[in-house]
């Protein structure tokens, strides 16, 4: 139950957060990586509401590595660009400041 109550926390952040991203081109990284993790999480919620678990179906067996799937990929792949995006990306401009006529 707590991963339904932060999924669904989550999802909600993100329906709120999706529409206030303004529409421009430069902007559609970031959207891209809330999609990616919101998918991921609805992939892995409906997992856990009909089957009770997550089912993972990628093992490498070469070496020594946990299994996953697609939706585990969604939500690293987001989150790792998000933060490549916020540390390295953008940008905060600067504020003009006005001056008050007297």
């Amino acid at each position: 139950w707590v991963f339904l109550i932060i999924t669904v926390i989550v999802l909600a952040a993100l329906v709120w957060a999706l529409p206030k991203i303004p529409q421009e081109r430069h902007f559609l990284p970031l959207t891209l990586c809330l999609c990616f993790i919101g998918a991921g999480a609805v992939g892995n919620m409906i997992d856990r509401i009909f089957r009770g678990y997550v089912v993972d179906f990628f093992e490498i067996t070469f070496i020594s590595w946990p299994v996953f799937n697609m939706a585990d990929i969604f939500v690293v792949t987001g989150v790792i660009a998000l933060a490549i995006l916020i540390l390295f990306v953008i940008k905060e401009e600067p504020k003009i400041e006005r001056k008050k006529d007297d």
